[in-house]
């Protein structure tokens, strides 16, 4: 893999991670009592998430770029619901993800 690809890879993960926190401390706001910098918070992440993801749709193709970048949001946003928050996934919702993944990764071995 060179090292274009894996700035592609890095570039969209990270976009996926901002967007990520972004949604969680958005969620936190709403749980808050209207806390301004869960919000502010938020709203940061996701404009540094947009920034990252503008310069990954410059590099890859639409759809793998969206994929990688909306798989990297859930997995950040999972792993934060589940271990911080503590909350509680069905079965059925933990093969939905595994499906996914496995999705991607026969997308990416494709090529």
């Amino acid at each position: 893999m060179d090292q274009a690809r894996i700035a592609f890879y890095l570039l969209a993960l990270g976009a996926g991670l901002m967007a990520g926190l972004g949604d969680t401390c958005l969620f936190q706001w709403t749980k808050s009592d209207g806390k301004v910098t869960w919000l502010l918070g938020g709203l940061v992440s996701w404009n540094i998430s947009l920034a990252i993801f503008i310069a990954v749709l410059r590099r890859g193709v639409l759809a793998q770029s969206v994929i990688i970048y909306i798989v990297a949001n859930c997995v950040v946003a999972l792993g934060i619901s589940y271990f911080a928050l503590h909350e509680s996934l069905s079965r059925q919702q933990w093969c939905g993800i595994a499906v996914a993944l496995v999705g991607i990764i026969i997308m990416e071995l494709s090529k």
